[in-house]
């Protein structure tokens, strides 16, 4: 099937760039056309682009796959989903004192926010709904209250400037006719396809455990709090084990994904046996020593997402981060299903801890095939991606049939259809005479073809119509002849 219109976007990974093409009909049903994976193969890191001309190698290698999954459609743009290192929100507060006690209006709200200041060396990508306290009380809804004073606590998302640049290079190296449609903030774009709206007005926080990076976002009262990502991840941990162990990269992450745990064990006489992954060699891992390794750098990694959320949230002795994140704390990623991870982070924050299961349940998405589940942040582009909805496709609908022109009409077609009758009508056939008579008969004919052309509507009688008519003209003839005829008889003899 041919898409005239669908919504493309890439995640960038640090162990994988993922791709996902949908849609959205009228009824708000999401249906994904096409996902699909490639292995980063260490052009990004930490969730930025580290080599330009491998990412758009495998950027392009990336869109080859989605086509093939769509045959007949041509991708001509990508959203790409910013989720690196730099990327953090800025917390600026912009106040205005209100002459007489005057109310908030929307124009107001729109000349705080142009007097934000810029920021060297960063590019704004989002500036979310701001909190507004007027007269120190905060307030969901500001518009028509008066106040005296009103503070605007603004949480502008920013990213390294250079991030913009490496990845409209790296898209242009991808051989995109349109390049770059837009950049996406891969934590919003998620919490907007995990979190309801129930669950930011009480508080919460979204934690994703990626393998560079680890991203944390917390909502209050419906507002953003804050976000920022740690440059820390479950890649962490399989270098540490490759490190400690001896191993390679491949042979440390298969033993972390089989093996691992965040907490230490409780049997410290076990070991672990370990076949290497070119099979040439059995290591033998202390069950304690292994385990301590993985637990030392998750606990360091809950302990950083635990101090982040404190400072988004002005936790103090008399609110704790359980009583302002009423909703609780949930977690999602890869690095996230490492066992025991939860009991940590629990313990850190003092806060139970919930894992996402999928979208919110009043988002319907369509489309799941057994070789394509994709993954929750990629589902949450392709949402945010048709919000700020730009044709990724470059298929050209096919346009409208020719206007039929009388002088350049198309040459006619042997057809089986019925056709409509067609009435011709045919001009009388003048009778033949002789020639001796044709001189006397000739201002008869003339003064007949007069009388014709006067009767324009014989050219709108059938063909029987027309012959009758000609008889009767030519009887009519034919007897004035023959009565000229008789005179000039009468008078030879």
């Amino acid at each position: 099937m041919v898409y005239a219109e669908f919504i493309a976007a890439l995640r960038l990974g640090t162990s994988r760039l993922s791709g996902i093409v949908g849609k959205r009909d009228n009824n708000g049903t999401f249906t994904v056309i096409a996902y699909e994976t490639e292995e980063a193969a260490g052009c990004i890191r930490r969730g930025n682009i580290r080599n330009v001309h491998e990412a758009g190698a495998k950027i392009k290698q990336l869109v080859s796959k989605l086509q093939q999954k769509m045959p007949g459609n041509r991708i001509s743009k990508l959203f790409v989903g910013a989720g690196g290192q730099s990327l953090r929100s800025e917390k600026t507060i912009v106040s205005r004192q209100m002459s007489g006690n005057s109310t908030v209006s929307y124009e107001l709200l729109d000349e705080l926010k142009a007097q934000l200041p810029r920021l060297d060396g960063l590019d704004v990508l989002d500036i979310p709904e701001p909190s507004c306290y007027l007269d120190g009380q905060l307030e969901a809804n500001p518009v028509g209250i008066h106040c005296s004073k009103l503070d605007a606590e603004y949480q502008r998302i920013v990213l390294r400037s250079s991030f913009r640049s490496s990845i409209e290079e790296a898209v242009k190296a991808a051989g995109l006719k349109d390049g770059l449609a837009g950049i996406l903030v891969s934590p919003l774009a998620l919490a907007e396809a995990v979190l309801t709206e129930d669950e930011k007005e009480m508080g919460c926080a979204l934690v994703d455990f990626g393998a560079g990076v680890t991203s944390v976002a917390a909502y209050k009262r419906g507002r953003l709090l804050g976000l920022c990502v740690l440059p820390m991840g479950g890649q962490l941990i399989t270098k540490d084990l490759a490190t400690h162990f001896g191993l390679v990269e491949s042979d440390a992450e298969h033993i972390k994904r089989e093996y691992g745990q965040a907490v230490p064990a409780d049997d410290n006489a076990s070991i672990i046996s370990v076949t290497t992954m070119d099979k040439k060699e059995l290591r033998v891992i202390p069950n304690k020593e292994f385990y301590d390794v993985i637990a030392a750098r998750q606990r360091e990694i809950c302990e950083n997402v635990t101090a982040r959320l404190k400072d988004m949230t002005g936790e103090s002795e008399t609110h704790s981060l359980k009583h302002i994140l009423r909703a609780g704390l949930f977690v999602t990623g890869n690095a996230s299903r490492l066992r025991r991870m939860d009991a940590v982070l629990a313990d850190c924050l003092g806060m139970n801890v919930s894992h996402i299961a999928g979208l919110r349940r009043d988002i319907d998405v369509r489309g799941h095939h057994p070789d394509m589940t994709p993954d929750n942040l990629s589902l949450g582009l392709l949402i945010q991606g048709d919000r700020n909805y730009i044709n990724c496709s470059a298929n050209v609908a096919k346009p409208p049939g020719p206007i039929f022109n009388p002088t350049h009409a198309p040459a006619a077609t042997q057809s089986t259809a019925p056709q409509p009758a067609v009435v011709v009508v045919q001009p009388p056939v003048e009778k033949q005479v002789p020639a001796e008579e044709a001189e006397e008969k000739k201002p008869a004919a003339n003064e007949k073809k007069d009388k014709k052309k006067k009767t324009g509507l014989l050219d709108k009688l059938g063909k029987s119509a027309v012959q009758t008519m000609r008889n009767m003209f030519d009887n009519v003839e034919n007897n004035k002849l023959d009565e000229e005829s008789n005179e000039s008889n009468e008078k030879d003899r």
